[in-house]
């Protein structure tokens, strides 16, 4: 895997767990919504499903969900630590500034260059240096657990 395929990774991993707390949140929502209905006046055959299941089956679906969501957290969050710590063995705080807003904190190319103070074109190859450079870091396999 290449510097560039690994921090992208990250990104990806990010996108997916706010696409899952978007999923939660519908979820919940529609958990949320359904009522019980009055079977009163209905005449029906009985089958396995009871009223309310319904609403029981949308919150176990919400429970697994969230475990879900927390096994990526996990995942997303050591993904991350070792990410940083292979951009600090960077020699240079502006290839590690630019690999850390654009990766780690989702900033878009623009975004960098202006937090920064460079043009994008600047950016573009102060990134190209930094991948450049953490590849050579992930070819000697430097050794990134603390």
């Amino acid at each position: 895997m290449t510097a560039k395929e690994y921090l992208r990774s990250i990104r990806r991993q990010s996108r997916h767990i706010d696409s899952l707390l978007a999923q939660k949140d519908r979820l919940k929502d529609l958990a949320e919504g359904i009522s019980g209905m009055s079977y009163d006046d209905v005449k029906v055959q009985t089958s396995r499903t009871l009223p309310g299941n319904r609403q029981t089956d949308a919150v176990y679906r919400l429970i697994e969900l969230e475990e879900r969501i927390t096994d990526e957290i996990d995942r997303y969050v050591d993904m991350r630590e070792d990410a940083e710590r292979y951009i600090s063995c960077l020699r240079s705080f502006t290839e590690q500034d630019v690999l850390r807003n654009y990766y780690l904190a989702g900033m878009t190319w623009e975004e960098v260059a202006e937090v920064m103070g460079y043009d994008v074109r600047q950016i573009f190859r102060i990134h190209g240096k930094a991948l450049k450079h953490l590849q050579e870091k992930m070819s000697l396999n430097v050794s990134i657990k603390s």
